[in-house]
């Protein structure tokens, strides 16, 4: 089984946070808002006092990728059928429950996180 550093850290070091927000034009504060993060956690990240989690470098390569797409951030492209968001919405209600029964607690916070972030993915899509 893989150690926790290798699944869920990322490669980045703080400059490249840095390069891709000063390539955007943003401040340290305006850029950790895209992120949904505190100005205190970004800083954190950017000065290497802080690792990096993968979530973080998939949602900046996300907004970085958008920004060059002329498309607003906070939605996503299309729209889903009836039937895959009824998909979605039930693995995130399985992933919930399976969270509360769970013993294991790395197994608990996974389900947790997948249950949170297709959540996340529902709410970029207009109903």
């Amino acid at each position: 089984m893989p150690k926790k550093s290798e699944t869920y850290y990322s490669m980045w070091e703080g400059y490249d946070l840095e390069r891709e927000r000063v390539t955007m034009c943003k401040s340290q504060a305006a850029f950790a808002s895209m992120l949904g993060m505190s100005h205190r956690m970004y800083c954190y990240y950017e000065r290497n006092e802080k690792k990096i989690p993968k979530s973080v470098e998939y949602a900046v390569r996300y907004i970085v990728r958008r920004a060059g797409d002329d498309q607003p951030v906070g939605k996503a492209k299309g729209t889903l059928t009836d039937f895959q968001r009824t998909r979605i919405e039930v693995l995130s209600d399985a992933a919930s429950k399976a969270c509360n029964d769970e013993q294991n607690p790395s197994t608990k916070k996974i389900l947790q996180q997948s249950s949170e972030e297709l959540d996340f993915l529902l709410s970029k899509f207009d109903k």
